[in-house]
């Protein structure tokens, strides 16, 4: 089973899905990032005129929130390059919290920016997939999105109803790793 799983890799069958800490908003929703990644100097990659044996690389971003300085993106690389997802990000100017080589690092805080968030792929006749929590340091840094819900709040007007919802449920006694919708979160406010 490791060699089967270790040619899936090789061959870019495992979807990998990562969370993004980063400093900027996008620009857009959803984008793809195409820029070819080569050698910089020593171990360090880029993009643009100037690298060194450049090959094909394509990350597929998708911004999920903001607060006034940072962004939570969800990424894809559909390519396997070093440090891909942190080089195309820093390209757009957007670099992961806490990247040293390529954004800034926070002094003494091993807290980075990049989470290795979902993994899925097909063996023989079934499909896996495994999710991982974000850490702690994720946590604190989404509590803050919701400030926006009490700007929404505020433009409501008499007799306005706002329903809030998931597509999926989130029913923390399921042991699984798939969705459930035995409960789905539903939040009102107006009227």
């Amino acid at each position: 089973a490791a060699g089967f799983i270790l040619k899936e890799f090789q061959s870019h069958r495992i979807q990998k899905e990562y969370l993004a800490l980063v400093k900027g908003k996008p620009e857009k929703k959803q984008f793809t990032l195409t820029a070819p990644i080569g050698v910089v100097a020593g171990a360090h990659r880029g993009v643009g005129e100037g690298i060194l044996k450049p090959q094909s690389a394509t990350t597929q971003v998708e911004w999920l929130a903001s607060t006034v300085t940072h962004s939570i993106l969800k990424v894809t690389p559909l390519s396997g390059r070093t440090n891909q997802i942190r080089v195309h990000l820093s390209s757009q100017g957007l670099p992961i919290l806490n990247d040293e080589v390529y954004g800034e690092g926070i002094g003494e805080s091993y807290e980075y920016g990049l989470h290795a968030w979902k993994l899925s792929f097909q063996c023989f006749d079934r499909h896996f997939e495994f999710k991982a929590s974000p850490p702690a340091h994720f946590h604190s840094f989404c509590e803050g999105l919701g400030k926006e819900i009490g700007l929404i709040l505020s433009k409501l007007r008499a007799n306005d109803l706002m329903i809030l919802t998931a597509d999926h449920g989130n029913d923390p006694t399921w042991v699984g790793t798939g969705h459930t919708r035995a409960r789905v979160p539903v939040l009102c406010a107006g009227l």
